[in-house]
């Protein structure tokens, strides 16, 4: 798993406020086992799993662009983690009202994406959309290409682009969550 907190005797840290003292001492907050602090120089700084298994198959690497979004909130409300049905996954950020907030970077099958929007329940998704092609038709509205798969889901899309964060309209008579 990458991840950028840990648990140190029951209390969240950040990979930021690892130090020497932590060192063999510091548990996943979803499946309790031993973490290793990763801080090298090439990939982003963060917490992996000491035996290489993971404990949630959905975790990807962390980009930068990833750990800005998570920096805005709290620590204590990032990585969470979280059981239902015997799943257990880690979301990105839980809001104090109980909304996930998925912070999506890499591409995803429409499948995997319904299956997170299943497991969360109450969620939205903010989409990496720097860089990719897309036209702006009037204030608020744009249009991407290659965004097929986003736009089967039921939960809210913002898409973060070089020009702002837009919401994702697929379908003005689709229903979503309110």
């Amino acid at each position: 798993m990458v991840a950028t907190t840990a648990l140190y005797k029951s209390q969240l840290i950040s990979i930021k406020e690892y130090t020497d003292k932590h060192k063999g001492k510091i548990k996943c907050h979803s499946c309790q086992s031993d973490l290793v602090a990763k801080r090298g120089t090439v990939v982003v700084h963060h917490f992996a799993h000491k035996s290489k298994q993971e404990c949630d198959p959905w975790t990807q690497p962390m980009t930068e662009w990833h750990k800005t979004w998570q920096s805005i909130v709290p620590k204590e409300l990032c990585e969470v983690a979280l059981k239902r049905g015997g799943e257990s996954h880690i979301a990105d950020i839980k809001l104090e009202n109980g909304l996930v907030v998925e912070i999506q970077h890499s591409p995803m099958t429409v499948a995997t994406l319904e299956k997170r929007e299943l497991f969360y329940q109450k969620m939205m998704w903010i989409v990496d959309a720097w860089n990719r092609p897309f036209k702006l038709c009037g204030t608020n509205v744009i249009i991407l290409k290659a965004y097929g798969p986003w736009l089967a889901l039921q939960w809210p899309v913002f898409l973060h682009t070089d020009h702002g964060l837009y919401l994702m309209i697929n379908d003005l008579d689709k229903p979503k969550h309110s």
